[in-house]
Parts: C-alpha cells; sequence; structure tokens
C-alpha cells in the first residue's frame, strides 16, 4: 500500500513535479490510476478482514492472546470499522488533521484499550507522514537543512515528553 501511494504520486505528477510518464490532472489515465487504486484499497481491506477474522479465530480456538477486553471482529465489527476507516480518512485527507486526533477518540468510543488506540493512530500518522516525505522529496519540495532542524528538535521535545509522561505516571501510580 505504501509503495502504491508513493507510486502513485510520481505518476500523476503534481503542480511542481511532473508526472514520471506524462499523465495530465484530469486526463483519462489520470482517472483509471485513481480507480485502480481505490479497488487496490478495498481488495486490500476485504484481505485484511479475512486475516484478522482467521486470526481471531485461532487465537479464540487455543486461548492465546484472549482478553475479554477485545474488539469483537463481527459483522457489526467489521463495519464499524471501516466505516471510521472511509470516514476517517476523508476528514484527514480533506482537512490536512492529523490521523490520531480522528482515529484515537473513534477507536476509544468503541473500546478500544487505550494503549492499543494510540499505538494505532501513531501507526497510521507514521505510514501518512512517510508517504508524504518520500514524495516531497522526490517532487523536489523540501529544504534540508530546515527539515533538519526541526528533526532535531522534534526529537528533544519527543524525549521531553516521553520523560514527562512516565514521571506522571509513576508519580499517580498507574493512575
Amino acid at each position: 500500500m505504501f509503495s502504491s501511494i508513493v507510486i502513485l504520486n510520481l505518476f500523476i505528477g503534481s503542480k511542481t513535479f511532473k508526472s514520471i510518464v506524462g499523465i495530465k490532472c484530469g486526463s483519462a489515465w489520470y482517472y483509471i490510476i485513481q480507480v485502480a487504486f481505490i479497488l487496490e484499497c478495498i481488495g486490500l481491506t476485504i484481505l485484511s478482514i479475512y486475516m484478522t477474522l482467521k486470526e481471531t479465530k485461532i487465537r479464540q480456538k487455543f486461548n492465546i492472546n484472549v482478553s475479554p477486553n477485545d474488539f469483537k471482529f463481527d459483522k457489526k465489527g467489521i463495519v464499524t470499522l471501516s466505516l471510521i476507516g472511509v470516514f476517517g480518512g476523508l476528514l484527514v485527507g480533506g482537512f490536512g488533521v492529523g490521523g490520531g486526533v480522528v482515529f484515537n477518540p473513534a477507536l476509544l468510543a468503541i473500546g478500544y484499550d487505550a494503549q492499543v488506540a494510540n499505538a494505532t493512530g501513531m501507526f497510521l500518522a507514521m505510514i501518512s507522514y512517510l508517504t508524504a516525505i518520500i514524495t516531497n522529496i522526490v517532487s523536489n519540495n523540501v529544504k534540508a537543512d530546515y527539515a533538519l532542524w526541526l528533526s532535531a528538535w522534534s526529537v528533544v521535545a519527543t524525549l521531553i515528553g516521553i520523560s514527562s509522561g512516565d514521571f506522571a505516571v509513576k508519580k499517580l501510580k498507574g493512575r
């Protein structure tokens, strides 16, 4: 999926970066590639649902890592997750808000454990950010010195945030 997004962006180009295969925005090939990508997303979603259901049955059969707080992967649960994914993706892509802002509260609302919801949100953000980074580097839209400066301070701020969070958890004794 990740590589498909990068290839899609290279094929269709942008305002500052021409398509590597000469596809123009609004042309028939432009829309064919968009539809192919949507079909790939649908196919991967169906495959993921199948694999998750199969894994869940195996975990339950052999009582491996089964918790009463686990999300129920029944028809209702799958539809709920799919709708969250579609509408969350539209919000994130359409308005440019971070995935964690949309997906973390949604996953918490349907009963996911807070750590699972946060980890899922971070994973989604990581994929989104990596895709954007690679696309912008290839499109020559990144100023390396500025990016390195921001990255260095982001690492410092992250370490401070992690340390502060650990301190708060220890002080509050995990409450």
